[in-house]
């Protein structure tokens, strides 16, 4: 980091610490008003980011196959518009046939 006239400037694309874009585990890594997201069937190896949350839903995401990772329970009544969850998810063969949506 380099110091501009008293403030801070982040070199190299890095979000300071709990603001939207930074990186995160959980909500209480993020700033107040803002919710820890994963994209959707990104993995369980997916990185979560700091972000404002949704305020809809996306059209047809319950029908998506997708399973939770530690064998989290998913809820896909209302995936967020922007496509992401509070959790991470997988699809494929790593679900074990226990995929939330497949009916």
């Amino acid at each position: 980091m380099w110091r501009v006239s008293g403030w801070f400037l982040a070199i190299g694309g890095c979000n300071p610490r709990g603001t939207p874009g930074a990186a995160c585990l959980s909500a209480p890594d993020c700033q107040a008003g803002l919710s820890c997201l994963y994209p959707i069937g990104a993995g369980c190896d997916a990185q979560g980011a700091c972000d404002v949350p949704p305020n809809g839903c996306l059209p047809g995401a319950s029908r998506l196959v997708l399973c939770g990772c530690a064998d989290a329970t998913v809820d896909l009544s209302c995936i967020g518009d922007n496509a992401t969850l509070p959790q991470p998810t997988a699809t494929g063969s790593i679900c074990g046939g226990r995929e939330a949506g497949d009916e």
